[in-house]
């Protein structure tokens, strides 16, 4: 019948019509890719240093590069003081991050997580690069000990000639030579010609040398 007729061409029109719109709506955008985490410079002020902004990243490591920043640019005008205490404040936040794969694990509200490859880089990157920072402002300061202490734990994260070197000069100064003398030929072998190595290296040995004949002539001296 005609109402009939009429149904089914309204129904027809209707579903070309929304077909056409359908075919007239744009495409949804796809959603953007996370950004790989990088590290960026962006000066703030003329008073305050430069620091990294890590997109994507987690906030205590933003937080912990950016004290490491600021204690270098302490360290760079040789106000070791201000460099040690934005140094320290750097493991408040880098200090629940552990283990010793490639991700590095935290717990957050109790449930572990772990960080991304990218982001357990940095961690491991500021920890000894500031652990070695630390040992250099003590070596200024000839404090010895903490020289060897802030080394050893550079060292813990990631073995360096620089790590190996500073620990060398904190053993050599308090007298542990035998040690001093190991990690400047673990230095040696990884980069055979650095000169500041070959140089202590030739020093701890001759003050061995000498060590030992002092020790001789006291023996010889106690049962004469």
């Amino acid at each position: 019948s005609d109402v009939y007729k009429r149904q089914y061409q309204r129904r027809v029109h209707g579903e070309e019509k929304e077909l056409e719109e359908e075919v007239k709506q744009p495409e949804k955008s796809k959603e953007a890719p996370k950004p790989n985490i990088q590290l960026e410079y962006k000066q703030l002020s003329q008073e305050e240093t430069k620091k990294y902004i890590i997109e994507g990243c987690n906030a205590k490591i933003q937080q912990a590069v950016q004290l490491k920043e600021q204690g270098d640019a302490a360290l760079k005008e040789k106000d070791y003081k201000k460099a040690l205490s934005n140094y320290a404040k750097v493991f408040i936040y880098v200090n629940g991050f552990r283990g010793t794969g490639e991700q590095l694990q935290y717990t957050d509200k109790g449930e572990l997580k772990e960080l991304s490859i990218e982001e357990s880089k940095i961690v491991s990157d500021v920890k000894y690069k500031t652990y070695l920072n630390m040992a250099y402002i003590h070596i200024q300061e000839k404090e010895w000990q903490k020289v060897v202490d802030k080394a050893t734990k550079s060292l813990e994260t990631f073995i360096t000639v620089k790590g190996l070197y500073r620990k060398a000069l904190g053993n050599f100064e308090l007298g542990n030579l035998k040690e001093a003398e190991e990690d400047l030929v673990k230095a040696l072998q990884m980069e055979q010609g650095n000169s500041d190595v070959i140089q202590k290296l030739k020093e701890v040995k001759a003050k061995r040398k000498q060590n030992e004949k002092d020790s001789i002539n006291r023996i010889k001296a106690a049962f004469s």
